[in-house]
């Protein structure tokens, strides 16, 4: 059996750890937390949720938990077969000892119910075989003569607290509010939303921050989120957009049209002259060109999870991801125990959002639905959890079937858990895909 030990050796040239101690690991806890997930969709959201394949000792289990939370984050069916299929996909299968050892772990389990405490102790111990690595490391450093020895103990020992929120005093947090106020009329504390009124009263997007955009259908909800997607990114913010309904072709017409500044409706583009298409082509070639120099990932993710949800947003994080747009709240399939009711699936979502932007430090916009008398649709949980909330509205009472080209809508700030709330007049283009101020009514 190939472990974790070996691995680390043949990557580092050193053993990880002394020689007169053994590693902490429990098989059992391992294969049960595998064979768990294989058998029981929700136990692998709960895997995908606690685990990363580092985690585990056994090298065949590494393997299996990373074609588990690849078929994981793509929404694909977990069976016997399908695992097998992904390891075999991955050169794997072999390593893990094929198929039969795979029908061991299914059968090792009686029940997925216990698959928390399971993943709780194979955390629990990579937390101390790392441990005893980090303490072996930093006393070869000692024993060299290192300069910076507290600070690269410090440094590995933050290996410990993965995924944990550093703590921060009371002094160095209240500095940091100091600071934001003197630095308020210089520069904008977020991410820019392209709307410089909505800016004003956000102060842009922030990290740790949840923001819902609700509307009733045409709003201009994913439109807008999708203008705040491109704003950012021009910035440099690396941006992540989760999408439930519109697939990534109808998300890149939105974002090139958007940016492009021309309608890509079949009906405008027919009844161009040519010279005028030829000239809007090469505009639209520029603008997918600097967008494809943007730091944007499209992922359409129909039906996806909020355990799958979960993993994805961490996934982006942990390679730079600042702003995460999720189109939209009640596409996400909240269901987390066999018995809830809509609402509570609604507040499911929501509440992890909100969790999510603490945690990873994202800035997360999202957009919802909302009823006929204007109420976000089916959990009063989302505006609980969310830090700002802004309704769209349409302003004119025009003719909804011969609309004209730009048409008024009210963004109401109806909640803001770091400002003002108010109301802008906004400018729409459905046609060319965006909002442009009018006046502010506050």
């Amino acid at each position: 059996m190939r472990r974790e030990e070996d691995m680390y050796a043949s990557r580092n040239g050193t053993k990880p750890y002394p020689v007169d101690i053994t590693p902490i690991y429990s098989e059992e806890a391992e294969q049960s937390a595998l064979g768990s997930a294989i058998i029981d969709p929700e136990a692998l959201a709960v895997l995908a949720d606690m685990l990363r394949p580092e985690h585990f000792w056994d090298i065949r289990h590494q393997h299996m938990c990373e074609a588990l939370l690849s078929l994981f984050a793509r929404g694909a069916p977990v069976d016997l077969l399908s695992l097998t299929d992904e390891l075999r996909v991955q050169g794997h299968l072999d390593d893990v000892g094929g198929e039969p050892y795979i029908a061991e772990l299914c059968c090792a389990v009686p029940t997925a119910l216990h698959v928390r405490r399971y993943a709780e102790i194979v955390y629990r111990d990579w937390q101390r075989r790392t441990a005893m690595r980090i303490a072996h490391e930093i006393t070869e450093a000692a024993q060299q003569g290192r300069d910076d020895l507290p600070a690269y103990a410090a440094d590995r020992l933050s290996l410990l607290t993965t995924g944990a929120r550093q703590v921060v005093s009371l002094s160095d947090a209240l500095l940091h509010c100091v600071a934001d106020y003197d630095s308020a009329g210089e520069h904008l504390p977020g991410m820019p939303t392209g709307l410089s009124a909505i800016d004003r009263i956000l102060g842009g997007l922030c990290p740790g921050r949840l923001t819902v955009i609700a509307g009733k259908p045409g709003a201009g909800k994913t439109t807008l989120m999708l203008q705040m997607a491109l704003s950012a990114a021009r910035a440099g913010s690396p941006v992540v957009i989760v999408s439930c309904e519109m697939s990534e072709p109808e998300v890149c017409r939105v974002l090139l049209s958007r940016h492009a500044g021309i309608s890509l409706s079949p009906a405008d583009v027919l009844a161009l002259d040519e010279r005028t298409r030829a000239d809007q082509r090469r505009r639209l070639m520029d603008a997918a060109d600097q967008i494809a120099r943007m730091p944007i990932a499209i992922e359409y993710r129909p039906g996806i999870s909020v355990g799958q949800l979960r993993h994805l947003l961490r996934h982006h994080a942990q390679r730079g991801a600042k702003l995460a747009i999720v189109d939209y709240i009640q596409l996400v399939d909240g269901r987390t125990r066999r018995e809830q009711n809509r609402e509570q699936e609604v507040a499911e979502v929501a509440l992890a959002l909100k969790t999510l932007a603490g945690q990873l430090g994202l800035s997360v916009v999202s957009g919802s639905q909302v009823n006929d008398a204007g109420e976000v649709r089916e959990s009063r949980a989302i505006e609980q959890h969310a830090d700002a909330l802004i309704v769209l509205e349409r302003a004119d009472a025009g003719d909804a079937l011969n609309p004209p080209p730009v048409r008024t809508v009210e963004a109401q700030v109806r909640k803001n858990r770091h400002g003002a709330v108010g109301k802008l007049q906004l400018g729409f283009s459905a046609a060319k895909a965006s909002f442009a101020e009018v006046f502010d009514a506050r």
